[in-house]
C-alpha cells in the first residue's frame, strides 16, 4: 500500500517519443481524489500532472495496481513501466 510521499519512476510513450520522469504522490483537497500527481524530474517539475482517485473510501492509502491504472487512465495514457522509487539516504 502506498501513502502521500510515495515516489515511482514512470516510463512513457509522448508523440512518439519515450520519456521519463519520477512523480511523487502528494494529498490534495480535490473532491474525490486522494492524490495529486506532481513531477519532481525533468522538464516538467514542479507541475501537477494529475490526480489518483480513492482506491478505497476515505481511506489515505491505496494499491501498487490501482495507482498504475488511474495513471494509465488519467495522466499517462502511454504508460510503459512504473516502478517505486526509493531515494538513497545518507
Amino acid at each position: 500500500m502506498y501513502i502521500a510521499g510515495s515516489i515511482f519512476k514512470v516510463e512513457f510513450k509522448h508523440d512518439g517519443i519515450i520519456e521519463q520522469e519520477k512523480i511523487l504522490l502528494a494529498r490534495t483537497f480535490e473532491p474525490q481524489k486522494l492524490f495529486q500527481v506532481i513531477t519532481i524530474s525533468g522538464y516538467h517539475a514542479g507541475e501537477i500532472e494529475g490526480y489518483i482517485s480513492y482506491q478505497f473510501e476515505n481511506d489515505l492509502f491505496c494499491s501498487f495496481e490501482h495507482i498504475e491504472q488511474e495513471l494509465k487512465i488519467w495522466v499517462y495514457l502511454d504508460l510503459i513501466s512504473l516502478k517505486e522509487y526509493k531515494p538513497r539516504t545518507i
